[in-house]
Formats: structure tokens, sequence, C-alpha cells
């Protein structure tokens, strides 16, 4: 009984060491990720998470384009390799890149190696469609494991969560989504939105709460630039 229990107590213990730890330092604590920009600029970055979706992204690309803005993307591998031509049509536009793995898997479920093969294969998978490296990677729903942040970091690239979250996922009134983003961005935030319905349901209010959002940030002086330009500070 008491080599049971031992037993359990070290599962448990490596268990945590795995899970909740990482995930307290990297995604509760938000540790050694970038979350936010400087603050002593009038820039915010939009980050749309999940796709690329044949119908979404494009609506997307497009309500972006009439603003004259350029975002931040976190792509699904299996999805890039889909519709490869628009995570061109994205690169084109100017946005940035970033990887969301390839089968957006909780990193909970994965071990060590799993762990590396879906970061890795999320990564591949979009730089040989645009050619060029991929500097940023978010895993999903902003969960870590033990070997998530590494692997992540590989070849000097940067892990990013977000200091905004829309509920885009969550919220059906476009009104209510452009109020939240309002009420909880300024200066140097990163928002966190979705152009895809493969995980989370429909993507219809985040296209109809767009053009509110962006209208709503220009209006309090906030600029929505890539993640490339968010991280420049003001020059003294």
């Amino acid at each position: 009984m008491t080599a049971l229990v031992t037993i359990t107590g070290i599962t448990l213990s490596l268990a945590g060491l795995w899970t909740i730890l990482p995930d307290l330092w990297f995604h509760r604590l938000r540790r050694q990720v970038l979350w936010h920009g400087p603050r002593d600029v009038n820039r915010v970055a939009l980050t749309f998470d999940d796709g690329p979706h044949p119908v979404d992204t494009p609506r997307t690309l497009e309500v972006l384009a009439r603003h004259n803005i350029q975002a931040t993307f976190f792509l699904v591998g299996k999805h890039a390799d889909r519709y490869p031509n628009l995570v061109q049509e994205i690169a084109t536009g100017g946005h940035d890149i970033g990887n969301h793995t390839y089968n957006h898997r909780h990193q909970w479920s994965l071990g060590p190696v799993k762990t590396v093969q879906e970061i890795r294969q999320g990564k591949e998978a979009l730089e040989q469609i645009i050619g060029k490296p991929i500097e940023y990677f978010r895993p999903p729903w902003g969960i870590f494991n033990l070997r998530t942040f590494s692997a992540g970091r590989t070849n000097r690239g940067e892990v990013v969560l977000w200091s905004c979250n829309a509920q885009d996922y969550k919220l059906i009134d476009p009104a209510a989504i452009a109020h939240h983003v309002a009420m909880n961005s300024s200066a140097g935030s990163i928002i966190l939105l979705h152009d895809a319905n493969s995980v989370f349901g429909t993507s219809a209010p985040m296209l109809t709460a767009l053009p509110l959002i962006i209208t709503n940030l220009k209006q309090r002086g906030l600029n929505p630039v890539p993640l490339r330009q968010l991280k420049r500070s003001k020059v003294k």
C-alpha cells in the first residue's frame, strides 16, 4: 500500500512538472514570452489564430486591406498544406505569419517527442510554402508543457501569447466583441482573434466585429500593426 501511494505521488508530481508548472510560468505568469508590446507607442497588434480557412481567411484579408492594415496570422500546418494559396496570399499582403503547430493539439496531451514533432512540422509546412523562416510561435490555447517553450524557440524564434482576448469564439454579438476589445486594449496590446471556424465554430461574429474593432482602435489613436512593427519602441 505504501509503495502504491509513493508511486502515485511520484506520478502526480511528474505530471504536474510536465503540465501545470510550465503552463503557470509561461501562460499564467507570462514569463519569457511576448504578450504585450511597448507601452510608449500608440500601436497594437491584431493576431488571428487557427487558419487558413477557405472562406473566413479571404474575408478577413479583405477587411484588413480595406482599412490598409497588416496583421499577424498564426496558422495551423495541416490547414496550410491544404490551402497553400491562402498562405501565399497572407504573405504577399505583408502580414506576419506564425506557427500554430501542425494539428492544433492540446500540449498537455503530448509527450516530449510528439511535442517537438507537432511544432517542427507546423513550422516546416509554412516555411516550405512561403520560402522564408517562420519567426513566431503560439501554442494552441496558449497552453504549455515542459517542452513547448524550448521547441517553439527553435532557430531563435519568439513565443507569442496575447494581452487582449477578443472572446470571438464565445461571444455571438459582434458589438459585444468590439466592446470587449475596446475595454481591454491599450497601447502595446496584442489582440487575439480567430479567422477559422474549424476549431471554435463560426467566425461570422468576428468578421462583422472586425471593422468595428479597427474603427474604435483608430479613434483612440491606436494603430494596428504586425508583430514585427509592434516590438519597435519609440526612438528617444
